[in-house]
C-alpha cells in the first residue's frame, strides 16, 4: 500500500511514523473519533445555519450498509459518500428532512417554510454515489490537492483573494491620497479577481459571506451608497478573518477527512485484491490436487467413492465462491468475483448469461462427470482472475511513475 503509513500518520495525528499496519477496526475506532470531534466543530459554525437532507436520500441511506463507518455501500458494491452543498432556497420543504438543527418531525414542514433570519445559511448534506474504489481513491487525492496546504488549487485561490483584501486594506489607510480612478481600478482588479476564480459561485457559506463583503466594500461604499472607508474596512477585516479559518479547515478537516477514507479504501482495495489471488491460488491446487487428477483418469472407484469425492471436490469450490461473495465487497472487483462465483457454481440465468458465462457451472460438470470440461471451465476463471490483478497491478505503477520534466 503505498504511503499508507505516511498517510494515516498525517490524517489521523498520530504524530509520527506507524510502528505497524492498523487494522481495520482501528482505522474505524480512529475515523469514528475523528468524525465526533469534526461534528462538534461543525456544530459551532452552524449556529448560524440550516442543515437538510432530501427524503430520497435518507431513504436510500437506510437501504444502504455502513462501510467501516466512513460510507455506506449497496448489494451492487457502489459506494455513497456524504457531502455538503450550499442551497439557495428550499423549493418543496416536503422532499426535505432536517437534520441540524434539532427539530421534531411534526414541525420540519413548517421550519423550513418560513426559516429563521438567525440562521441565512442553508446546505444540504448530499449522497455521493462513487461506481468503484479504484474511482473513489482517485476523488480522495482529487480533493485533498485542490487543499493542499502550498499548492493546492483551492488553496492558491483564498489567498490570491487574501493577498487582494490586503491590498485594499492598505490602499483604505490612506484612502485620502487615492483619486476616484484609483478606487475605480482597485474595484475593477478585486471583482475581477472574484469573478475568473470562481468565488462568485462559491458554496460553502463562510466563503460566500466572505466574498460577498469584500465585493460590497470593494468600492469603499457602505449599504447607503456613501463614501466610507472605514466601514469597509471592517467588512474586509471580517471577510479576512472567516477566509483565514476557511483555509485552515481546509487543510486539517478535509485533509484528514479524506486521507483517512483513502487509507481505509486502500486497506480494502488490497484485502480484495489478496482475496482473488488467494482464490487463483486455491483454484490452482485444487486442479493438481490428487482426487481430482485421479478423478480425471476415470481412476476405478466404485459409485459411491465417486459420489463422495465429487462431493468433496464441490464442497472445495464452494468455499472458494464464498470467500469471493463475503470478502469482496466493492467495485469493480465485485462484479469480477460474482461473475468468477457465477462460472463456478452457477446462479440464476439471467445473471449466469449477463456473466457472459453459457453452458453448465464447473460444479454441474463435475456433478454429471465432465471433468475435462470442469477443468477448462476453472482454468478460464483463473485466466480471467489473473488478468484482472494484471490490469490493476500495472495501472497503479503508472501511478507510480516519477513525473519527469525536461
Amino acid at each position: 500500500m503505498r504511503l499508507l503509513e505516511r498517510e494515516l500518520s498525517y490524517a489521523l495525528g498520530d504524530g509520527g511514523e506507524l510502528l505497524s499496519k492498523p487494522t481495520l477496526t482501528e482505522l474505524q475506532t480512529r475515523w469514528l473519533k475523528h468524525t465526533r470531534e469534526s461534528w462538534l466543530l461543525r456544530k459551532e459554525r452552524l449556529r448560524d445555519t440550516v442543515l437538510v437532507r432530501t427524503l430520497k436520500d435518507k431513504e436510500k441511506i437506510e437501504e444502504l450498509k455502513p462501510f467501516h463507518g466512513v460510507a455506506h455501500v449497496d448489494d451492487e458494491g457502489n459506494l455513497y459518500i456524504s457531502r455538503w452543498m450550499a442551497m439557495s432556497e428550499i423549493d418543496d420543504p416536503g422532499l426535505y428532512t432536517v437534520l441540524w438543527p434539532k427539530i421534531s418531525e411534526e414541525r420540519m414542514v413548517e421550519y423550513l417554510t418560513h426559516l429563521p433570519q438567525s440562521r441565512p445559511f442553508l446546505v444540504r448534506a448530499q449522497l455521493a454515489r462513487v461506481s468503484g474504489v479504484e474511482k473513489a481513491i482517485r476523488l480522495t487525492d482529487h480533493v485533498r490537492k485542490d487543499y493542499l496546504p502550498q499548492e493546492g488549487e483551492r488553496t492558491l485561490e483564498t489567498r490570491e483573494l487574501v493577498v487582494q483584501i490586503r491590498r485594499l486594506l492598505t490602499a483604505y489607510a490612506r484612502s485620502r491620497d487615492l483619486t476616484p480612478r484609483q478606487i475605480q481600478d482597485l474595484t475593477y482588479e478585486t471583482r475581477n479577481l472574484i469573478r475568473t476564480s470562481g468565488f462568485a459561485t462559491a458554496r460553502l457559506p463562510a466563503v460566500q459571506e466572505a466574498v460577498g463583503r469584500v465585493l460590497r466594500a470593494s468600492d469603499m461604499k457602505d449599504q447607503t451608497g456613501r463614501y466610507n472607508p472605514s466601514a469597509c474596512r471592517q467588512m474586509l477585516y471580517s471577510a479576512l478573518t472567516d477566509l483565514t479559518k476557511e483555509l485552515e479547515l481546509k487543510h486539517t478537516q478535509v485533509q484528514a477527512k479524506y486521507a483517512a477514507l483513502k487509507a481505509v479504501l486502500e486497506i480494502n482495495r488490497d484485502q480484495m485484491r489478496w482475496t482473488l489471488s488467494e482464490s487463483k491460488y486455491g483454484l490452482a491446487h485444487f486442479l493438481k490436487s490428487a482426487p481430482y487428477r485421479q478423478a480425471r483418469s476415470l481412476a476405478t472407484w466404485s459409485e459411491k467413492e465417486l459420489v463422495a469425492v465429487k462431493k468433496g471436490m464441490i464442497a472445495n469450490l464452494r468455499n472458494i465462491c464464498q470467500e469471493l461473495d463475503s470478502q469482496i465487497r466493492l467495485q469493480s472487483y465485485r462484479s469480477v468475483a460474482q461473475g468468477i462465483i457465477l462460472g463456478l457454481q452457477g446462479g440464476e440465468k439471467e445473471n449466469y448469461q449477463a456473466a457472459g458465462w453459457r453452458g453448465d457451472s464447473a460444479v454441474e460438470l463435475i456433478t454429471n462427470g465432465y471433468f475435462s470440461r470442469a477443468e477448462s471451465r476453472i482454468k478460464f476463471c483463473l485466466r480471467r482472475i489473473n488478468n484482472v490483478l494484471e490490469e490493476y497491478e500495472s495501472i497503479e505503477k503508472k501511478e507510480d511513475e516519477p513525473v519527469h520534466q525536461g
